[in-house]
């Protein structure tokens, strides 16, 4: 079997692309891999570039700059904070990281000495010369925001950290004609039901897969979605024809607990 594996920087993030042979049994082994996902742009599936990753797929390991104890420690204790406020494990996965990469970059001096200035020059030298994007720019500041307000001894004034200007751009939204021929391009009723569920209620990706059958109130023709984003439970109006899609779906794959098995 031909499998191909190379370390990749996809949306910001350091990944590992997997080349191997378009069969199904395959992709399932894949997908079952933690944080595996598919990238249309890319036409690859990739993964975290990790130490156990890069050993599973004979990748040569990466070497990883030392960071200072006591960095390390304040990372681990903001990590600690943001569990306590109950932030998404996602987002105290993209703070921290964020945070790690900024302390990282001052890794010679004190924590308690980083100012302002410091912030202006991380911009400059780090994100702008490396031309990452606007997003990360965001998160880093979200990160520097809520770390220096949890610490004492700081010379960082946190209401003067300023975030990027913003892009304004036109959406580039599908017409009517494009969106039928989408949805009725997939001859696989699961596939089909999937994106149809997602474009008549508006759902996320994440909110589609974690959807259980008792979510789905037939009698009052509505769709609950649950601790979506920011922890907040919502509805959504659910169409006869949808309805009946699901009816059609599940009798074919009569599903136990999610929705989507």
């Amino acid at each position: 079997m031909s499998v191909e594996a190379r370390p990749i920087t996809h949306k910001n993030k350091k990944r590992i692309a997997v080349w191997y042979p378009n069969q199904q049994e395959l992709i399932t082994r894949f997908r079952k891999l933690d944080d595996a996902k598919w990238s249309a742009s890319l036409q690859v599936w990739h993964l975290p570039d990790t130490a156990e990753n890069r050993i599973k797929f004979n990748i040569e390991l990466e070497e990883i700059p030392h960071i200072n104890f006591d960095k390390t420690q304040e990372i681990e204790n903001f990590k600690k904070y943001l569990n306590t406020k109950r932030y998404s494990s996602n987002t105290v996965k993209t703070y921290s990281e964020a945070l790690q990469t900024f302390l990282m970059f001052y890794n010679d001096k004190e924590v308690k000495k980083i100012d302002n200035k410091d912030v202006i020059d991380f911009y400059d030298k780090y994100i702008i010369e490396k031309k990452l994007s606007i997003s990360f720019q965001n998160q880093v500041v979200n990160a520097i925001k809520l770390y220096f307000k949890t610490i004492k001894e700081t010379a960082i004034i946190v209401e003067k950290i300023y975030r990027p200007k913003t892009q304004k751009l036109l959406p580039n939204v599908l017409s009517k004609e494009e969106i039928k021929q989408i949805l009725n391009a997939h001859s696989n009723i699961k596939h089909k039901t999937m994106l149809s569920l997602i474009y008549s209620c508006g759902l996320r990706r994440s909110e589609l897969i974690n959807l259980k059958l008792t979510d789905i109130d037939s009698k009052r023709n509505i769709v609950i979605i649950r601790q979506t984003k920011g922890k907040k439970d919502r509805i959504a109006p659910l169409s006869l024809k949808i309805l009946e899609m699901l009816r059609d779906y599940f009798k074919i794959y009569k599903p136990i607990v999610w929705l989507f098995e």
